[in-house]
Order: C-alpha cells, then sequence, then structure tokens
C-alpha cells in the first residue's frame, strides 16, 4: 500500500509539475479497452492507440504505450481484384528498402515493368532509413517510397513533414486493400493513414534449450504457453531454482521492454479523442514488472548481457535470453533451441511487442500514380515471412502492441547525443531503469516532465498540421 501512496503522490506532483495532466492522459487502458475507438486522433484519427498484431489480433499502443485497438493481422491474401490501370504519370519510382524487407521486390518490379513502369531499388539496414531519406533529398535524388523503420517515420515523420498519407496514392477504402486495413489503423491521424503494413511480427522472443530448462526445472515453457499457464511468477520460481542450483543468472538479454509490452501497455500511449500522445509510465501494469525486474536484480537472477545472439547467450550460462527475432533467425542451428513468448501476470493473455514490415510515402513523391501502381502490385504478389520462430506468437489471441515510443522525437527516443546530458533517449533510459541503480518511482518521477514535454512538442505540431 505504501508503494502505490507513493507512486500516486509522485504522479500528482508530475502532473503539476508540468501542467501538462490533459496531455499525459489516462494511461491504463488495454488493447481490449480501445478497440471500439477507431475513427479519429488529435481530432479524428481512424487509428486506434494500441499496438500491431503479428499474425492474429492486434493492438494499438506505444513502445510503451496503454492505447490499444483490436484487429486481424494475418498476413494478406491473394484476393480477386479488378485489374491494374498502368501509371499515367510517367512511371518513375525510386523505392529504399530495408535489408530486412519481406516484400518481393523482383516480382513486384516484374510486374510493373510489365505495366510500363520504371523502379528503382536502393537498400539500407532498417536503423538509418530515416537519415538515407534526408541524404537522398538533399542529394537531388529524392526517395517516393521507403520502407517503415519501426521508429522515428510515425509520427516524428509526420511532425517534421517527412512522409505523406498512403491515401493520396490509394483508394484505402477499396476491396483490394480490405486485408491491410485494420493495421494500417494503427498509423492513422486524423483519417490519414500514414504507414500501409505488409507484416505485422513479434519483435522479441524468449529463448531457451528445452531439455536443459526441463531437466533443470522439470517445466516446459511451450506446454504452458499451450494451456495458458506461462506467468511472470513461474519464470520468476525457474530462475529462481536455476540460480540456487548454482549457475550465475537465469535471464540475460533486452527483457525488460518486451516484459513490460507483454502487459499491453507502453510508456507512451495514443488517445484519439483528446491527448493524442502521452505519458503512461505510472501505469499500474508497467510498475508491477518493473518491480518485478528489481526484485529478479537484487536476487542476482538476472544480468544485461547483451550478446546480440541467443546461442552464446546460453552456451555462457544463460536459461533464457530475450533477444529479437532477427537473432533467433541468424543463430547457429541447435536442435533444443526454442522461443517462447514473454509471461504475463496471468497466462491467458498473450501481449508482444510489434515489428512491423510496412511502407510510407515519402513527402514530396511527384508521381503518385506511379506509387497506386507499383503498391497495387505489391498487393499481388507473395510477401509473407517465414522466419525460424513465425509461429512462436500465433497464438489464437495473441495481440501485438506497437511502440510508439520509439518514434516520437530524436531526445525522446533514439538519439543519445540529442539527449541533454541522459545515458540515453528518455523512453530507452526508463525502459533499461531496471537494468541500473536507482528505484522505478524516482526514475519515472524524474523523467515525467521532459518525456510530457517532448510529447506535447510533438502533439502540438501535428494539430498545427491539421488546422486544430
Amino acid at each position: 500500500m505504501k508503494r502505490k501512496q507513493t507512486t500516486a503522490a509522485l504522479l500528482a506532483a508530475a502532473l503539476l509539475f508540468s501542467g501538462c495532466a490533459n496531455e499525459i492522459g489516462s494511461g491504463g487502458k488495454t488493447s481490449a479497452d480501445s478497440s471500439s475507438q477507431n475513427s479519429s486522433s488529435l481530432a479524428d484519427s481512424s487509428s486506434s492507440k494500441a499496438e500491431v498484431t503479428g499474425g492474429t489480433s492486434v493492438s494499438v499502443t506505444d513502445s510503451d504505450t496503454s492505447d490499444s485497438a483490436e484487429t486481424t493481422a494475418d498476413t494478406p491474401k491473394k484476393t480477386d481484384k479488378q485489374g491494374i490501370s498502368p501509371p499515367d504519370d510517367g512511371g518513375k519510382l525510386n523505392v529504399l528498402l530495408s535489408t530486412d524487407s519481406s516484400i518481393n521486390a523482383d516480382q513486384i518490379k516484374e510486374k510493373y515493368e510489365a505495366l510500363g513502369g520504371e523502379v528503382k531499388y536502393s537498400y539500407c539496414s532498417t536503423g538509418v532509413l530515416f537519415n538515407m531519406i534526408s541524404a537522398a533529398q538533399l542529394a537531388d535524388n529524392p526517395v517516393d517510397i521507403a520502407s517503415f523503420d519501426n521508429g522515428l517515420m510515425y509520427p516524428y515523420g509526420i511532425s517534421e513533414n517527412m512522409i505523406e498519407p498512403m491515401d493520396m496514392a490509394l483508394n484505402l477504402n477499396s476491396e483490394r486493400w480490405k486485408p491491410y486495413m485494420d493495421n494500417a489503423r494503427l498509423f492513422a491521424l486524423n483519417g490519414w493513414h500514414y504507414v500501409l503494413p505488409i507484416n505485422v511480427r513479434a519483435a522479441y522472443g524468449l529463448y531457451y534449450y528445452a531439455d536443459t530448462v526441463r531437466s533443470a526445472t522439470g517445466i516446459d515453457p511451450e506446454e504452458l504457453v499451450r494451456n495458458n499457464a506461462w506467468t511472470n511468477n513461474t519464470l520468476d520460481e525457474m530462475l529462481k531454482t536455476w540460480h540456487d542450483g548454482g549457475r550465475p543468472y537465469g535471464l540475460a538479454g533486452w527483457y525488460g521492454q518486451p516484459m513490460m509490452i507483454a502487459t499491453g501497455k507502453t510508456l507512451v500511449g495514443f488517445d484519439e479523442n483528446t491527448s493524442g500522445f502521452y505519458n503512461n509510465c505510472f501505469d499500474w501494469d508497467i510498475l508491477n514488472v518493473a518491480t518485478e525486474l528489481y526484485a529478479l536484480k537484487a536476487n542476482e537472477h538476472v544480468s544485461y548481457c547483451p550478446y546480440g545472439d541467443p546461442v552464446k547467450a546460453l552456451d555462457n550460462g544463460a536459461m533464457f535470453y530475450s533477444g529479437t527475432m532477427f537473432e533467433g533467425d541468424t543463430a547457429e542451428e541447435r536442435d533444443q533451441l526454442r522461443c517462447v513468448p514473454m509471461p504475463t501476470f496471468d497466462g491467458a493473455q498473450h501481449y508482444y511487442q510489434a515489428y512491423v514490415d510496412g511502407l510510407v510515402l515519402v513527402k514530396g513523391i511527384k508521381n503518385t500514380d506511379s506509387a497506386r501502381c507499383w503498391l497495387e502490385c505489391l498487393s499481388e504478389c507473395d510477401n509473407s515471412f517465414s522466419g525460424k520462430y513465425s509461429e512462436t506468437y500465433a497464438l489464437p489471441d495473441s495481440k501485438a502492441v506497437y511502440s510508439y515510443g520509439m518514434g516520437i522525437s530524436p531526445k525522446a527516443s533514439t538519439d543519445a547525443s540529442l539527449s541533454g546530458g541522459f545515458p540515453m533517449a528518455i523512453v530507452p533510459f526508463i525502459y533499461s531503469a531496471p537494468y541500473d541503480s536507482g528505484e522505478w518511482d524516482s526514475v519515472c518521477a524524474y523523467f515525467a516532465n521532459p518525456l510530457t514535454g517532448e510529447l506535447t512538442v510533438i502533439n502540438n505540431k501535428i494539430r498545427k498540421i491539421y488546422g486544430d
């Protein structure tokens, strides 16, 4: 009770100090709570505030938000189309793709060029997409269509006039785009859709060696997941058993953020009706996970080991390694290597941090009908993604949560050099707090004002764009 009183007092103080209570919003909504809201954002967004789901249901939230909107996120399947009209504006396009993109670029190009179009592809890693688009514009070789970077492109890219709505090129009300629209609504403001999600999948997984874990604990996490019994308490007990057996630590990797998002909440939320993007770090579910992580750290059951490879982490003594699905796909083969979702408090609700393989229109694109034609060609190609662990989160009620917090601003989201002296940008720093010293209450209280300030800036910029 004392912790709740302390946190409530800190929250009240932070709100009074910031003077932006209406910008922080009413945190704590789950994807189910917000699923009925899909008509307006800041002033009329058709996107919900939850995160995307990777293959089943979708919830919209911020990388650390608690808004969510449930939708179906199955990979779009081929449907009967009315045919594709040739481009009527010259047909030339520059397309910048992430090296991680799953779209079938060659097949799309073949279809597009058969219709009289001309497309030039360039590639780069996801982490530099934003900068590459800016560099191409300065070099007078602007990009027309680009992969979505799961970061600054949304919503920061809108506030900086970097991307345009997909609606400028596509009639998203047509039957062709119906399979994509549930996820597209996750990136909608005032009825405009800024990202066309092609695939949505889990960003992180929890890796382990099945035989090693069973012999040490008598538990098979995969079986628990199937029976809706994979809970935080079970994980904690397994880590204690592992540590009591004389092993150095049980959980390694980047686990704080995906464990918090497994609650269906994120640090930055989105309220389409009033507040826009808001600070959600005082949410009780996020607090409970932070409390758990601090306890695990105090008992030496966890360790942040940035191996970047589940096999290396597990071979070096970890029972579980929390890493990206890309890390699992590229890891050395091991017969017993398994991957499960993060646990949840009740074991029944399944939320996960979403990775969106999508596309955006770059501001200033001239050949919008060419973009329409190229994208329609894409819709008739097989762009499905299949990784080693792509079925890990394919549970009947799985809901993905999208992390808006990674796209707010350089100071809030990504760039340590612009973070005003913080060890890293605000949102990643808060997520990393349980790895380090300090208490969650004090961390949230300290960063409440600067984070709310960044959110106020981007909300105001977006409102100005729409004249609200």
